[in-house]
């Protein structure tokens, strides 16, 4: 049995390891700038949204001794889908660079299309994650802020 408090500090670690990435991959795509920043933040805090309001109608249909399960497979895609990360920016770089030079004013929509389709996913997945870790709080009778906290004698465990 693993104690829940580990599960959330992964899960938060890799989550923000990720972000980072993210936006070194999409800097190296779309270069650095004001406009380059809030495409990428953007697109993950529209996808971290969108993800935590639909994950609550699929969470009413999934018994309470499931919703581990239901985290364990969000955190393994978010993992798979971030080890293509790298070359879904190249292509934004390699699409970037082409539609500059043919047609330069399309250049930042193509830009912020890219960003989101790629980011979308994941973080759609990783906004997913935190009403399923509401569940899991409620199972053990704590408030979800109370997920971060590690209490010495505390016996949530999954």
């Amino acid at each position: 049995m693993i104690p829940i408090y580990i599960v959330v500090f992964l899960g938060g670690l890799a989550a923000l390891t990720w972000e980072v990435l993210w936006l070194h991959f999409a800097n190296l795509a779309i270069g650095v700038s004001a406009q380059a920043a809030a495409i990428i933040l953007s697109a993950m805090m529209l996808g971290m949204a969108a993800g935590s309001l639909s994950a609550e109608p699929l969470l009413k249909k999934i018994r309470w001794n499931k919703e581990t399960r239901l985290l364990a497979l969000l955190e393994g895609v978010i993992g798979v889908v971030g080890l293509f990360i790298a070359l879904s920016f190249l292509f934004v770089e390699k699409l970037d660079s082409w539609i500059f030079l043919a047609a330069p004013g399309f250049a930042p929509f193509v830009q912020g299309v890219g960003i989101v389709l790629i980011l979308g996913l994941p973080s759609f997945l990783m906004g997913a994650t935190v009403p399923v870790y509401a569940r899991i709080a409620g199972r053990f009778q704590i408030s979800l802020a109370g997920l971060y906290l590690y209490r010495r004698h505390s016996k949530t465990w999954l």
